[in-house]
């Protein structure tokens, strides 16, 4: 496979413990379409549902390294942060330093949804008389 920016042959590569193939250039890197999940999953709950990946699909002049096609460009779970993708959805291209806005991200979705869940939890709580102020332990010394 050749890689879409350079055109040099991609190499066979670790990343994060995956196998995906590397540009010696520019050290983009292609991905799987099943990798990319899998390096979301290292830092991200794979039972917790993520969202939409692709947002605004634009094709670009760079060709697939799989099907040869040229890639689409989109933004990535609606972060601004644009990587490319195979039409026949094969794979991912991810750029120079791309892997770790990705897993960025998902640390940051992470952290919300635990925000999120912790609040929840707060307000049940509270609407269960189980918190509140002083009003409210007073009309739980009533009950």
């Amino acid at each position: 496979m050749l890689c879409p920016v350079e055109g040099t042959e991609l190499q066979h590569a670790k990343l994060r413990g995956l196998e995906v193939d590397r540009c010696p250039e520019c050290d983009g890197e292609f991905l799987d379409h099943h990798e990319l999940g899998e390096l979301e999953d290292q830092v991200f709950d794979h039972d917790i549902p993520k969202g939409t990946i692709h947002f605004g699909d634009q094709e670009v002049d760079h060709a697939c390294p799989h099907c040869g096609k040229n890639m689409l460009r989109f933004r990535y779970r609606g972060w601004p942060l644009e990587i490319e993708r195979c039409p026949d959805e094969e794979g991912y291209w991810l750029d120079k330093g791309e892997e770790k806005h990705i897993r960025d991200y998902m640390k940051e979705r992470k952290a919300r949804l635990s925000r999120a869940s912790s609040a929840e939890a707060s307000f049940d709580r509270w609407r269960n008389g189980g918190g509140g102020g002083i009003m409210q332990k007073i009309k739980n010394i009533f009950r």
